[in-house]
């Protein structure tokens, strides 16, 4: 008999976070690498500048992979006991079983996303407010992320309306 495998939706947390991320830590790496490579400044460097161009491209592209990887390179997996969100697709970070989700809010910034809480009302909270929130998952809002909780949940999606999701091109 064979066993039942759980379906299950991953992508990315915030595609565009995570392209940020990828441009930023290459420009870094590009700027190294033009002055390692680059002659006139492999030769015009003291030892003063090439710790300072090693910090910038080295160390500082390190803090950045850590610091941005709970929201711009963080996954999203969705399937029927619940949501996920797993550092560096591995690493789970947060999960939200379905029955223990008090709130999906729809908030746009630029780019639509949900955010989806625990225990807190997101009513009248500010953007920057609830991202700090370790109990709330944000969301980059796309037409397969939408399919794949309207597949599980039951309660609406706060501030979300039929023209924003025509808007959208969600349905």
């Amino acid at each position: 008999m064979k066993k039942k495998e759980k379906e299950s939706i991953t992508f990315l947390s915030s595609s565009f976070m995570f392209v940020g991320v990828i441009f930023t830590f290459s420009c870094g790496v590009g700027i190294g690498l033009f002055t390692l490579l680059f002659e006139p400044c492999r030769t015009q460097l003291d030892t003063i500048s090439w710790c300072i161009v090693g910090f910038a491209c080295g160390v500082l592209q390190i803090f950045l992979i850590i610091v941005s990887s709970r929201r711009g390179l963080s996954v999203v997996r969705i399937d029927e006991s619940g949501i996920k969100r797993l550092i560096f697709g591995f690493i789970k970070s947060t999960e939200m079983k379905w029955d223990n989700i008090a709130e999906i809010r729809y908030y746009e910034r630029g780019i639509p996303f949900i955010f989806v809480s625990k225990t807190l009302s997101l009513e009248n909270k500010i953007y920057d407010y609830i991202i700090k929130q370790k109990d709330v998952l944000q969301i980059q809002l796309n037409k397969k992320v939408y399919n794949a909780l309207m597949k599980y949940i039951q309660q609406p999606i706060i501030g979300l309306t039929e023209e924003k999701l025509t808007e959208l091109k969600l349905k």
